[in-house]
């Protein structure tokens, strides 16, 4: 799973992804054209049950890699650095940074707090972002066509650019745009900015933790389908340079959760509406994988290897409580704990599967 960070500059964008992934950004590291790139490992009790229940050499809870990409300023209409986006087009959600708190040694580079503004800009630059590349396609395509020089699949990529481009100008997603699969498939490339799920992560003080969350906000994430969390950005960071005992007194002074952090995570989670599976068998590695809710034991098949895919007979499957009930595949399958399921088996939260197959 692949989540980038967006948002304007002076937010706590960088702050929060340093939360997330451990890493110190202070010294300005980052990649080419200032994105910053760390991976998030998503604590898994089931997964540490599993473990202990049925021990094996290699434990891998799933990973989540995340790109916190440069801000941009709600006064400045140049938008996103397109060279930079690349991380956010393949990620499958983003998250959305806004300063929600007034710290008046650091002024918000629009001179007043404004989150609901931030978020529109943000969605502009969104928008934008996506209508350029879209034009820029379409202009070529209709040379093509103008030259009797396009071929089927470029015919109807155009069609369907069209329609993009036709939303995106009226400030709408292009997840508003009805297209078919073959038009789906064509755009698949894009990783349209607009289409992909979003979480606003408002960046809040220690003194708004407590609070309700404002409506505006509330009503923007609704608007948009979009997830909403409030975390107290400099006091996790805080939290996360002391050591355990500190940092359970410095919790308790403040009133927040140490585990705060991870709801960013739980909410871009619900918002994907994914389902973590499990594999355990050979004795060598236990893993936690994601799907999307709904989807296959084939499709889980192609997240371990494209090979359990091609090759796909079955796979047994066997609920997560089962196993460790259990104590071992061998148990379980004296037990008669586990079933045989087929390609279109739609994969359920907390399975544990064993993908027969041949090549």
């Amino acid at each position: 799973m692949r989540l980038a960070m967006v948002g304007p500059p002076l937010s706590g964008k960088t702050t929060l992804f340093g939360v997330l992934t451990g890493l110190d950004t202070s010294g300005g590291s980052s990649s080419e054209g200032g994105v910053h790139l760390g991976v998030f490992r998503v604590p898994d009790p089931r997964l540490d049950r599993l473990a202990a229940a049925i021990p094996h050499p290699k434990v891998t809870p799933v990973s989540i890699e995340v790109a916190d990409i440069p801000g941009f300023s709600r006064n400045d209409s140049r938008g996103f650095d397109e060279k930079v986006l690349g991380p956010a087009r393949i990620a499958d959600a983003l998250l959305v940074v806004i300063r929600a708190f007034e710290d008046p040694t650091v002024p918000h580079p629009a001179g007043i707090v404004d989150p609901v503004a931030d978020l529109e800009a943000c969605w502009t630059d969104l928008v934008i972002a996506d209508l350029v590349s879209s034009e820029k396609r379409l202009v070529k395509l209709r040379e093509l066509i103008g030259k009797a020089g396009a071929d089927h699949d470029e015919t109807v990529e155009a069609g369907a650019l069209a329609r993009v481009v036709e939303v995106l100008e009226q400030g709408q997603g292009v997840g508003e745009v009805d297209l078919s699969p073959e038009e789906e498939r064509l755009l698949r490339g894009f990783g349209f900015l607009t289409a992909k799920p979003l979480v606003v992560v408002m960046n809040i003080s220690d003194e708004q933790a407590s609070s309700d969350p404002d409506a505006r906000w509330s009503g923007w994430s609704a608007a948009r389908e979009a997830g909403l969390v409030s975390v107290p950005g400099d006091l996790l960071a805080e939290l996360d340079r002391l050591s355990d005992d500190e940092s359970t007194l410095f919790a308790e002074e403040y009133g927040i959760d140490p585990g705060q952090a991870l709801m960013i995570i739980e909410t871009a989670w619900q918002t994907l509406d994914v389902v973590t599976f499990y594999t355990a068998t050979g004795g060598e590695e236990l893993r936690a994988w994601t799907l999307r809710t709904g989807e296959t034991a084939l499709e889980a098949a192609g997240a371990i290897h494209s090979d359990l895919a091609r090759g796909f007979i079955r796979a047994e499957v066997i609920g997560v409580e089962a196993l460790i009930g259990a104590g071992s595949w061998a148990e379980a399958r004296k037990a008669g704990l586990v079933r045989q399921e087929g390609k279109t088996y739609r994969v359920k939260d907390g399975d544990v599967m064993n993908i027969r197959f041949a090549i």
